[in-house]
Order: C-alpha cells, then structure tokens, then sequence
C-alpha cells in the first residue's frame, strides 16, 4: 500500500501533552532543545538531548520523548527497550510499542499491544488506524476496513481523513466490497489538490470493479495501452487482485 497513515503526524501535539515538568530549569531546556530537533527531522540529535533529561529525571514523559526519537531513528529494537522502562504503562507508551512492533514484523505482538492500547482510550483514531494496518497486513481486509472506518469517524484532522480514505479504500477494494470503495476513493480524491498517476490508475481500478467501466478509461487515459491491459487481465481474473497490480505498478 503506498499511502498509510503517518503515525507521527499528531506527534508534535503529543509531545506537548507529555509536558515538558523535567528536573528543574535544564531538564526543561533539554527537552525543549530535543523537541526542535525533532520538528526538523533531526531525530538522533533529539535522542542524545532526551538521554541527558533521563540523566536528571528518568521519569516516564522523558522516556516517551526518547522512543519517539528513536522509532523516528528507525533503531525500533532500542525504542522497545527503552519502553520496557517506563513505569507506568498507559495508551502513549501501548501505541509505540505496537508501532516499534509493526516495525519489526511482529505483527502478532503489535495486534496484543493496540487491544491493551484501545482498552485505555476506545475511540483513538491513531490507533485504530494502525490496527487497520495490522489487519491489512494480516489479509484480514474485512476487519482491516471495520478499524479503518473507526478510525476516520474518530479523526477531527481533515488531512488525516484523507489518508485514512486511501486506506479505507483498499481494504475494502481487497474486502471484495466494491461500491464502498469506489465511494471511499471518490471521497480521498475529492480532498487531493493533485492526483498523480497512481491515483488514476487505483481510481480507475476501483471504478472497474465497481461496475463503472466508462470512467474507470477516463481515469485511465494517461496509461500506456499495456498497462491498462494488465490491469484488466487481473480484473478478468479476480477483481481484487486489481488493487495489487494497480499499487505495485506505482
């Protein structure tokens, strides 16, 4: 799937709600110091900041500061580490675990930490969205569409909604519920102020499967006449199976 739900897009508000109440005036620097570099993408500079507030205060919004730092870092293994310390193990530190976890193909693990998570705040649209993901890396689409579907009811972030309507989409295109997702991408490319040519091509797959064949050409007017023919040799196939070729041709 090209497009998933960045997990990080709300991160800067998180950040803030972890609080900045660290070990006196230089803990505070600190971690103000570690959350711009977070803000410019200077992940490893914010890690090094985040360990010299845990010198001081070794409590658990530092902690999540830090495995933030590092699952942005890509050093998963280490984030999942630095998690097995904090103290009290609520939704925030839940998330990360299954994020780290998805990370490191323990999809199973991931699915146990998003339950425990989603226990602790039901309607939390970023993770119901990533256990959307796990389904849907599970090939459990029905259900990968069900999470999906919550989790664009409990987003009040419109580019957040739109990524999730891509997302929706495919699980229901691969859920074999055809009109949804044709109406589901409809909605995402709606919100799009550029439609590149994947885009086309998954539209007019969608469209295909859908029943509507004379738009899904006109979403398709820019492909080459071969790739067009591969996407209809799969939809004579079995319909789903446009999504793959469609995505894997992006």
């Amino acid at each position: 799937m090209r497009k998933t739900l960045n997990p990080f897009t709300l991160l800067y508000l998180t950040l803030a709600l972890l609080g900045a109440n660290c070990a006196g005036p230089q803990g505070s620097k600190l971690v103000l110091q570690g959350d711009q570099q977070m803000a410019v993408g200077n992940y490893s500079s914010a890690a090094d900041q985040y360990r010299k507030v845990l010198v001081q205060d070794a409590n658990d919004p530092p902690r999540l500061r830090l495995a933030m730092a590092l699952i942005r870092s890509g050093r998963h293994t280490e984030a999942l580490a630095e998690l097995a310390k904090v103290k009290q193990d609520l939704h925030q530190s839940l998330y990360l675990k299954a994020l780290c976890c998805v990370a490191l193909n323990d999809v199973a693990q991931a699915e146990q930490f998003i339950e425990q998570a989603l226990q602790e705040k039901p309607d939390d649209s970023r993770t119901l969205a990533l256990l959307g993901r796990v389904k849907f890396l599970q090939k459990e689409y029905a259900r990968s569409a069900e999470a999906y579907q919550n989790a664009v009811a409990n987003s009040a972030n419109d580019t957040v909604r739109t990524t999730l309507h891509y997302n929706l989409a495919m699980a229901q295109l691969l859920a074999g519920r055809f009109k949804q997702a044709d109406d589901t991408f409809r909605l995402y490319l709606i919100k799009q102020k550029f439609i590149t040519k994947e885009d086309n091509r998954l539209a007019g797959a969608i469209a295909y499967a859908a029943g509507d064949r004379e738009r899904a050409f006109r979403h398709w007017k820019t492909l080459t006449s071969k790739e067009q023919q591969k996407i209809l040799n799969a939809l004579d196939d079995q319909p789903t199976q446009a999504a793959e070729v469609a995505m894997n041709n992006g």
